[in-house]
């Protein structure tokens, strides 16, 4: 008996039925085809290789990010609404490019925004705190009769 995990993913391209959509998926024309191409939903059904099929958790895992490799193209993270796990899928060429569009503006969103709170980590390290916003409304003190 081999205790041992495969490090190389296991290829399964075949149809399914979409959970979340209930789309019919057919299988990829090229590569394998691991999450809905109208919703970009996926199941958590791969463990700890692509394709091996031996998690218990099946839950749905929901399209968070988007990522541009340069071998890959882009990679589309997902996260399990049950167990918390995050895992990149590749895009397919039929994957429903208005979603892919969101996804992509979304991590641009968050992308700058961590830039802008960085940017403003490293200028109150070199010029210590922000100075206090005087133009705010003060409360009023009440006075004493």
């Amino acid at each position: 008996m081999n205790t041992q995990t495969p490090k190389n993913p296991i290829y399964v391209n075949e149809p399914f039925v979409c959970k979340y959509c209930k789309e019919a998926n057919p299988k990829a024309e090229i590569g394998c085809r691991n999450h809905c191409r109208n919703c970009l939903y996926s199941m958590h059904v791969d463990d700890q290789v692509p394709g091996d099929r031996s998690s218990k958790c099946l839950g749905l895992m929901q399209p968070i990010d988007i990522e541009i490799s340069q071998k890959k193209g882009f990679k589309i993270l997902h996260r399990c609404k049950l167990c918390g796990k995050m895992m990149y899928n590749k895009m397919a060429d039929d994957d429903d490019l208005y979603l892919i569009t969101q996804l992509i503006k979304t991590h641009n969103e968050r992308t700058q925004k961590m830039e802008r709170k960085n940017k403003e980590k490293e200028q109150d390290k070199l010029y210590g705190k922000k100075p206090t916003n005087y133009n705010r409304k003060r409360p009023q003190k009440k006075h004493k009769k």
